[in-house]
């Protein structure tokens, strides 16, 4: 049953009303995805990877213990094209599999990126303060409805699909991120003439958290 809270997600779930509610006859394929991650999607995470690159400390809200479903690129591509043959109207949830904790995930990347990063948490209701205030002030770019992933569960059943299209995705929450970061590290010298999706996002929030790391 979806749970759309945010306008973002109820805004999808109309969307899906709308096509499958529609006099179409046609075939008709919705996927449902999580956070979509891919080596041209830089946006929110070039924020962590320089974080880790720079070795500053990794700062949750809360302690780390939510698990959040990710779906790489590839996967997804593959799914899509599984189902180009497939007839009805279909609602497939997609996402990786074996899903850890935001925190084991984050401190598989720093192991596997020869960084000195360290995990440390704040108050939730701290955290989600600060959050609000700099996102006020346009430092950074994560909206209402990247605050609250940061401190939720967003876990999917993806049984369906794994049925019905014989499909299984091939990259785990940390092999994508690990994978992605690599990528960033060996194209970050050109990132100011790649594409819109590609191009890294304002950063003043890392003179903040250096000040931060100084002083706590």
């Amino acid at each position: 049953m979806p749970s759309a809270i945010v306008d973002y997600g109820k805004s999808k779930y109309a969307a899906e009303n709308l096509i499958l509610r529609h006099s179409f006859n046609g075939d008709v394929v919705i996927f449902r995805c999580p956070v979509i991650i891919g080596k041209k999607r830089l946006d929110k995470l070039c924020l962590l990877f320089e974080m880790v690159r720079q070795n500053l400390s990794i700062r949750f809200i809360g302690d780390g213990s939510n698990r959040i479903h990710f779906i790489y690129v590839s996967d997804l591509i593959n799914a899509i094209s599984l189902s180009f043959t497939i007839k009805g109207k279909n609602i497939f949830n997609i996402g990786s599999d074996n899903v850890k904790s935001l925190r084991e995930v984050f401190e598989y990347l720093i192991n596997n990126s020869n960084s000195k990063s360290k995990i440390k948490k704040y108050p939730k209701f701290l955290g989600i303060a600060a959050l609000k205030f700099l996102y006020f002030l346009k430092i950074i770019s994560l909206g209402p409805y990247h605050q609250r992933m940061l401190t939720s569960n967003l876990i999917l059943n993806t049984s369906r699909i794994k049925k019905t299209l014989s499909w299984k995705p091939l990259y785990s929450n940390e092999e994508m991120l690990l994978d992605c970061y690599n990528h960033y590290l060996s194209t970050k010298s050109y990132s100011k003439n790649l594409s819109s999706s590609k191009k890294i996002p304002n950063l003043k929030i890392l003179k903040i958290l250096k000040f931060l790391e100084k002083i706590i």
